[in-house]
């Protein structure tokens, strides 16, 4: 990066949910956020846009686990805006909707990050579906989840595979929208 940005250091704790809230809207082009080991308990969107060259990442999918199970948002991570984003190393689960929402954004850079629900719809027959719209019985398709509203067509978007390989997303808009699914 070259500009000697600073570290949002976040740790697992009661203060985990303001520090990651500071944290998303404090930062600047070339800042990391950066997520120790343990389950963070979050019941609120992490949301930032419009910024350069941010990196969120943690200790890798077992050790770094944002939970959001409790949340009153659709989305876990929300980014917009943004050009040049690296997401690397955690896991987020139990989302009521994306776990990660990109949109109206380039040069992005998903790696080694998992989006898992731990539960399916408890009651299918009552006509709410009390789990975010993906099937969990289906992992591969909850692996990495992007949405992207405006600018995705001309957005540039790679992940890396489990065997290193750098690969481009596989776009569907089934959904009514532009949903990216990195197929393992």
């Amino acid at each position: 990066s070259g500009g000697g940005g600073i570290v949002w250091r976040i740790d697992d704790g009661p203060n985990e949910q303001a520090e990651a809230l500071v944290a998303f809207f404090a930062s600047n082009s070339g800042d990391t956020i950066e997520f120790g080991p343990g389950v963070f308990q979050l019941n609120t969107t992490l949301v930032t846009a419009h910024k350069e060259g941010i990196t969120i990442t943690g200790q890798g999918t077992a050790e770094t686990i944002l939970d959001f199970l409790g949340s009153f948002a659709p989305e876990g991570i929300s980014l917009s805006h943004m050009d040049g984003i690296t997401i690397e190393d955690m896991t987020i689960i139990d989302t009521p909707g994306f776990s990660l929402k990109v949109s109206d954004s380039n040069h992005v850079v998903l790696r080694n990050v998992r989006a898992m629900w731990s539960s399916k719809d408890t009651n299918p027959s009552d006509g709410v579906d009390d789990r975010g719209g993906m099937d969990p019985l289906i992992p591969s398709t909850l692996n990495v989840t992007c949405d992207h509203a405006l600018s995705f067509p001309n957005a540039t978007a790679t992940y890396v595979d489990a065997n290193g390989v750098t690969r481009t997303y596989q776009t569907d808009s089934g959904n009514g929208g532009y949903a990216i699914y990195p197929v393992l």
